[in-house]
This record gives structure tokens, C-alpha cells and sequence, in this order.
């Protein structure tokens, strides 16, 4: 007799506090739903939906520390954590147990830093199996992921699993000794043959379509057309990146060349600093483009990494795996005081992130700021050669 397989019903938990928590549990959503043992799918944002006014505290805190760029306030947020763990662990059980139930969940995904304690407390009171699904390389995530997991019980910390990239170690050290020495777990709880989880259109190697790139520039002004050859050199901060790091990134790539053919595509999701940018853009003795996009889907940004010239960005943990996952381009990951500060003036898990790109991206990685940007960007790019006219 054939023992049929018990479907799963999965419960992802993510949280706004963090592009790549959500970057993270889209992608999970797209693996489970072309699965045929999924039955079902429930995703909660932890900060949002469950933790209350205190959840929207801490959204407030992060988004702002993201705004701030440096390393300190970011530094600050990351250590409220803990806090949060404490004031929000009766709520935290209360409504995990409901969702449990009322849904008949059989499978968490974790993808997100809070809470984990609560959540293996709960899922043991309903045999079900908890992943944590890191968002970072594992070496990055030593600070916010790490943490909560050593603290835990040995009893409970034997029930996680954990997902994630393969670690950079030290020279003499196995995989098994990495996460064995800086994680307390055994290897026979780390999952890491399935690759990161990177949204679907990362997931599709690094051949640019062979077709026109239409970008839509919102604000009633007319599509931008891409060319199929066109390598225009990219900025993406990220939903929540500095306005002043990509006030930086878009006028120092503009200024690089006095040449319309040299495009500039730019995600500034902020109205006034979009409008700021297009009519500094305009002023500038240089002739460069400026494509500036007040949204953008996932399929969009992998075109635009598969096709670039160059890409400027933040070391985020979801932005670094994907640009690794499609990207041919060169990354220039900017970071303000890079000579300055330790750790190039990063939180310890973007520097995590950046040393995982530097090690691993072909094309090249570095750090640069408003003061060597437009030295590095020639240099890579060989002076913008290779980039061709878009069409209005």
C-alpha cells in the first residue's frame, strides 16, 4: 500500500523591518506555490499585523535608521531587538497559536530576526517543524540572526532548522566546525542544498532577454525603450535607502560622462527626490540620461542587473544574493566613511554581505562614497563605451 504524503499547509513568517525579510518571503511564496505537496500557504508580517502599536514603533525606528545611512543608528535599531522579544512575547504566542490552529499549519518558515523563543515554544506544543530562513549569508547574520539561537534551550534549539547560503569560513575550518562553533548546531540542521531563496526572476541565470526593456517613469511622462544591447549603469538603494546616498549615486554616474548615450537607471521611489534629480539632471553641463523609475517590479531589476554596465547599490542580504544570482556588471556598494569606520563604515551584516559579494562576484565588488565614485565607475565601465542611446 502506498502511503500518501501529508500535504503541507505552511505559515511564512516575515516582518516590514527590513526589505529583505519581504524580498525573502515572496520568494518562498513562488517555490511553495509550484510545489504540488503544498496545500496551502499563510504568510503574517510579524511587526505589522501582529505586533501592534509596538510593531509599528519598530518599523518607524528601522526605516528611519535606513534613511539616516550610518552605521550607528542602524546599529542602535538592530539592539532593540532584544526589547521587543520581551514586550511582545505574550501577544507573540497568543496569536501564533491561534494562526496554528485555525489554519491547521503543519510547517513555519521563518524569515525574519524576532520572536524565535516564542516560536519554537508554541510549535512544540503542536509538533510542527520550524525553519529559520536567513536573509543574510550565514557569516553576515552572526549579530541579529545568531543571537536569539545561542540563547536559546539546548532542548529547544535542537527542534531548528535552519536555511541558508553556504558560510565563508576560516582557512582550517569545515563547514560542520563553522556552524557548529558560532551557531550551537549540529550540521544535520542546516539546509543548505536548496541555494538561497531569491525571487523567481533571479532565479534564471545571467542571459539578458534579447528584446527592448520598456521602463515605466510613472509621473506621466512616456516610457523610457531600452534597447536590447543597451547597458545602462544601475542605482538601487533599496525601498528603504538613504535620499542622500542615492542623491550621490545618480548625480556622480551623471557627471561621468558629457554623453546622451551614457543612461543612468535610477529607483527612487521618494516623489520630491525624483523630481529634485530629473531637473538636476537636466541642469548639468553633462549630457547623460537620467531614467529615474518611481517603482519597479522584481522581473525589471533582474533585466536591469543582467544588463547593466556597472550597478550601485547597498550591500543589503537580498539585494547581494540576487545581484549575485543574475548579475554581469561590476557592484559598487556605497557606503559613506568607508576609510574611516570599521567595517567600511557598514553595520557588521551589510560588511558580511559585501565580503560575500567580493568573494564571489565574477565582475568585481567595492566600496566607494561621493569622493571616488566617479574614478571607480570609469574604471570599471572602460568609460561608458558600450552604452547605447535609449529611446523615448
Amino acid at each position: 500500500m502506498i502511503e500518501k504524503t501529508r500535504p503541507r499547509r505552511v505559515l511564512i513568517i516575515t516582518s516590514s523591518g527590513g526589505g529583505a525579510h519581504l524580498s525573502a518571503a515572496e520568494a518562498l511564496r513562488q517555490r511553495l506555490r509550484a510545489d504540488a505537496s503544498v496545500e496551502s500557504v499563510h504568510t503574517i508580517d510579524l511587526l505589522r499585523q501582529w505586533a501592534g502599536l509596538a510593531g509599528q514603533f519598530g518599523i518607524g525606528v528601522w526605516n528611519h535608521a535606513m534613511r539616516r545611512g550610518d552605521s550607528r543608528s542602524l546599529d542602535r535599531a538592530i539592539g532593540l531587538q532584544g526589547l521587543g522579544d520581551v514586550l511582545l512575547r505574550r501577544r507573540i504566542r497568543r496569536r501564533l497559536r491561534t494562526a496554528l490552529r485555525d489554519w491547521s499549519i503543519n510547517e513555519i518558515l521563518d524569515c525574519q530576526v524576532m520572536s524565535t523563543h516564542e516560536q519554537l515554544e508554541v510549535a512544540r506544543d503542536f509538533d510542527v517543524p520550524v525553519t529559520k530562513v536567513l536573509t543574510e549569508p550565514a557569516h553576515a547574520a552572526l549579530g541579529q540572526y545568531r543571537k536569539p539561537i545561542v540563547r536559546l534551550p539546548a532542548a529547544l534549539r535542537r527542534r531548528l532548522t535552519v536555511w541558508g547560503s553556504e558560510p565563508l569560513r576560516e582557512d582550517d575550518e569545515t563547514v560542520g566546525q563553522f556552524w557548529g562553533r558560532r551557531w550551537e548546531l549540529d550540521f544535520a540542521q542546516v539546509e543548505t542544498d536548496s541555494g538561497f531563496p531569491v525571487r523567481a526572476p533571479f532565479a534564471n541565470g545571467h542571459h539578458a532577454a534579447d528584446r527592448p526593456l520598456v521602463l515605466d517613469r510613472g509621473d506621466g511622462q512616456a516610457p523610457v525603450r531600452l534597447p536590447a544591447g543597451a547597458q545602462p549603469v544601475t542605482v538601487v538603494m533599496g525601498s528603504q535607502g538613504t535620499r542622500e546616498f542615492t542623491r550621490s549615486a545618480v548625480l556622480g554616474s551623471l557627471e561621468c560622462r558629457d554623453d546622451p548615450s551614457f543612461v543612468v537607471v535610477a529607483y527612487v521611489p521618494d516623489p520630491p527626490l525624483r523630481q529634485e534629480l530629473r531637473q538636476r539632471a537636466a541642469a548639468l553641463a553633462s549630457r547623460s540620461t537620467l531614467v529615474a523609475l518611481p517603482f519597479i517590479e522584481s522581473s525589471t531589476l533582474a533585466e536591469l542587473y543582467r544588463r547593466s554596465c556597472a550597478t550601485i547599490t547597498r550591500s543589503g542580504g537580498m539585494t547581494s544574493m540576487e545581484l549575485l544570482s543574475v548579475g554581469r556588471a561590476p557592484a559598487l556598494v556605497f557606503s559613506r566613511n568607508h576609510r574611516r569606520e570599521s567595517h567600511a563604515g557598514m553595520v557588521e551584516h551589510e560588511y558580511g554581505n559585501f565580503r560575500y559579494m567580493k568573494r564571489f562576484h565574477e565582475p568585481g565588488a567595492w566600496v566607494v562614497d561621493e569622493s571616488d565614485l566617479k574614478q571607480r565607475l570609469l574604471a570599471v565601465t572602460n568609460g561608458g563605451s558600450a552604452v547605447l542611446q535609449a529611446t523615448l
